[in-house]
C-alpha cells in the first residue's frame, strides 16, 4: 500500500483535496481556465522565491546609513579595476592595508558623504537604458561593512545634466536612481575616489611636547646655524651650547610640532625626475626623536626650474627658486611630496634664533 505524501489529518490537505474536487464538478472549459490560474500563481510564485537571492541588500527607502560609527571596511573599485579599500583596525583607518588613511579625509567621507546620502527617487523610465550604459562606461562598485557583513553595495555614477543629483544602482535592484547629499544639489562620483593619494595620511608631524625628545635641523649651506634642542626633565639643552638659552621659546618651538601635512604630489614630474630629486642631499633636514625611541625625518629639497618644472612670475619672468614650497620626504613614506613654507616656515628655525 502506497503510503500519501500528503497529512489527511492536516487543513491545508484537507482544503486542497475540497479545492481539487470542487475543480472536478466544473464542465471541461472551466477546468481549463481554473487549472491555468493554478498554473500561473505557482509560477508566481516560484519567481519570488527563486529570486530573492537577486534582490537588493537594502532598497531606496532605508539607504541611508545613520550609524557610521559601526562601518569597518570600504571598498571603492572603478572600471579600470582600480581599488581603495579602506579598512578600520583598532580606531585607525588603513588604505589598502598599507599605510594610514588621513584622519580628517576619513571622517569627512563617512559623516557628510556615506552618512547623508539620499536616494531622491528612481531614473524616469525612458531616461533608464541610457543611464545604465553611462553606468557601464563609468561608474565606482561600492561595499560597506559592518564586521563582515556587507551593509550596502550599490554603484555611483556621474551627475545628471542639471547637475542637481548623481545615478546610483542598488545592486540587485531593476532601475537605477537618482542620489544626492542631504540638503544639497550634489555631484557624488568624485567623492568616491579611487586614487589611493586622496586617502593617504598627509600628516607628517604630530606630536605634542610631552612626545618629542630632541629635533635636529641641518642646514646644508649654512652649517653653522645647525642644531639640537633636547627636553630632558622639563628642562631645554641646545647643542652646540648658546648660554642663557630661553626656555620658555623651546618649549613653545617644541609645540609647533602638531599637524604639519604636507601639501600634494609631484605628479607632473616624472619618475626618473622624482628619483633624482630624492637621490639629492637635502636642503635641509629636519629630524624628530621621540620619547618612544623613535625617529621622524623629513628631508626638504629646493624646488627650482628646469626639467619640465619652469615657474614663473606674474609678469612670466623664469624663478630660479621658488620660495613658497619645497620638494620632501619624509620617514615612512616612498613618495616625494610638496610642503608649503606658511605650514612648515616657522619649524626652520636657525640657530642664532636662539641667540
Amino acid at each position: 500500500m502506497q503510503t500519501s505524501l500528503i497529512n489527511p489529518n492536516n487543513y491545508f490537505a484537507k482544503s486542497a483535496r475540497k479545492i481539487y474536487r470542487d475543480v472536478l464538478t466544473f464542465d471541461h472549459y472551466m477546468r481549463k481556465y481554473v487549472w491555468l490560474i493554478i498554473i500561473l500563481l505557482a509560477a508566481g510564485g516560484a519567481y519570488y522565491y527563486f529570486n530573492q537571492s537577486n534582490t537588493p541588500i537594502v532598497n531606496e527607502k532605508n539607504f541611508a546609513m545613520a550609524d557610521t560609527d559601526a562601518v569597518t571596511k570600504i571598498s571603492l573599485v572603478d572600471r579600470e579595476r582600480h581599488t581603495v579599500v579602506l579598512s578600520k583596525k583598532e580606531d585607525k583607518w588603513y588604505v589598502n592595508d598599507t599605510f594610514e588613511a588621513f584622519t580628517p579625509s576619513i571622517d569627512l567621507f563617512l559623516n557628510e558623504t556615506i552618512k547623508k546620502l539620499r536616494v531622491k527617487g528612481p531614473v524616469p523610465k525612458p531616461a533608464q537604458d541610457n543611464t545604465i550604459r553611462k553606468m557601464v562606461g563609468k561608474a565606482v562598485h561600492v561595499k560597506i561593512y559592518e564586521g563582515e557583513e556587507m551593509v550596502r553595495d550599490f554603484y555611483v555614477g556621474e551627475a545628471t545634466p542639471e547637475k542637481d543629483a548623481s545615478y546610483l544602482h542598488i545592486n540587485g535592484s531593476r532601475v537605477p536612481y537618482l542620489a544626492h547629499i542631504l540638503g544639497y544639489n550634489s555631484i557624488l562620483y568624485p567623492k568616491f575616489s579611487t586614487d589611493v593619494h586622496d586617502w593617504y595620511n598627509r600628516s607628517v608631524f604630530d606630536y605634542t611636547p610631552e612626545e618629542i625628545q630632541s629635533v635636529s635641523i641641518n642646514y646644508l649651506r649654512e652649517p653653522n646655524q645647525s642644531f639640537t634642542l633636547t627636553c630632558k626633565d622639563s628642562t631645554y639643552t641646545i647643542q652646540p651650547s648658546i648660554p642663557n638659552l630661553n626656555q620658555v621659546a623651546a618649549k613653545s618651538y617644541f609645540a609647533m610640532f602638531s599637524f604639519k601635512n604636507f601639501e600634494g604630489y609631484a605628479e607632473y614630474l616624472t619618475q626618473e625626475t622624482k628619483d633624482t630629486i630624492k637621490a639629492q642631499t637635502p636642503h635641509i633636514q629636519l629630524t624628530l626623536k621621540l620619547t618612544d625611541g623613535s625617529e621622524k625625518q623629513l628631508n626638504l629639497f629646493q624646488k627650482k626650474s628646469g626639467n619640465g618644472n619652469t615657474l614663473v612670475d606674474k609678469k612670466g619672468h623664469v624663478i630660479v627658486e621658488d620660495t613658497e614650497r619645497y620638494f620632501a620626504t619624509f620617514t615612512g613614506f616612498p613618495y616625494l611630496v610638496t610642503v608649503q613654507e606658511y605650514n612648515f616656515g616657522k619649524l626652520l628655525v636657525k640657530r642664532s634664533y636662539w641667540q
